[in-house]
């Protein structure tokens, strides 16, 4: 049967039992189909339709392959709630995005496809966008992995230019940044997006960053909190959090 759009065909899925998720995955999606059907949520499915396009259309492999994203089904349901669930006044309602996922997945590179449509397509003028992790080297690999994805597409890669220490889109005047987190030196920021890429059994670095909205991609072996154990709680939308968790293969 025809859905109407990605969270529901990927609930549907999880429902009949066609795809295993994690019972906490199982909790936030019916949180969020409910919301959806009893109207507590707002569903704008050209803004979600509009990420998922422009990550197919313009975002490359950059390691072993050179083609454009296909977005598996669990990541179509996840950019749809990150974009197209809305406010009245088009805010987006989920703006903290915690997504578990098993080493070579494809974490780096599907945070990348999110770092490329803040900057490109959101449309914030002087958007400060940063990758942030515990070391600079860490901060470095979706920083890298986005630099190499843009380069890769021509209509990209003319609009930007790689600086010393960002990369800049004049036309836009946004900025992508690596950082190496230190909450004693978090004043003064005003990002636009934050990615915090996981990769180590660092803790959760950043939280005390003002940050709107957060984007942290984690591999499953994590030891940082809210990295899919049971204690997780169940999801709050006055927290204004959502906890996505890849189907494990």
């Amino acid at each position: 049967m025809p859905f109407s759009n990605y969270i529901y065909e990927y609930f549907d899925g999880i429902s009949s039992g066609n795809i295993t998720v994690g019972k906490w995955v199982r909790l936030l999606y019916e949180y969020i189909v409910k919301g959806l059907q009893e109207g507590l949520f707002t569903f704008n499915a050209k803004k979600a339709n509009k990420a998922i396009r422009f990550i197919e259309n313009f975002c490359h492999h950059c390691e072993g392959r050179t083609d454009l994203l296909k977005l598996e089904l669990w990541q179509k349901a996840a950019v749809s709630v990150m974009f197209g669930i809305v406010e009245e006044d088009g805010t987006r309602v989920f703006r903290e995005v915690f997504i578990v996922i098993g080493r070579k997945n494809g974490k780096t590179l599907f945070a990348s496809a999110v770092i490329a449509y803040m900057a490109y397509l959101d449309g914030e003028y002087g958007a400060k966008i940063y990758c942030l992790a515990p070391k600079l080297e860490q901060a470095n690999i979706v920083y890298d992995n986005f630099y190499q994805m843009i380069k890769k597409e021509p209509e990209l890669s003319d609009l930007s230019k790689k600086r010393r220490s960002d990369i800049y889109i004049e036309e836009s005047n946004t900025a992508i940044k690596p950082l190496a987190f230190n909450a004693k030196k978090s004043d003064g920021f005003n990002p636009h997006l934050v990615v915090n890429d996981i990769s180590t059994h660092a803790p959760l670095a950043g939280h005390d960053m003002p940050a709107r909205p957060w984007f942290t991609a984690a591999n499953i072996s994590t030891h940082a909190p809210l990295a899919g154990h049971d204690h997780i709680p169940p999801p709050s939308r006055s927290k204004e959090e959502i906890s996505t968790h890849a189907p494990l293969a």
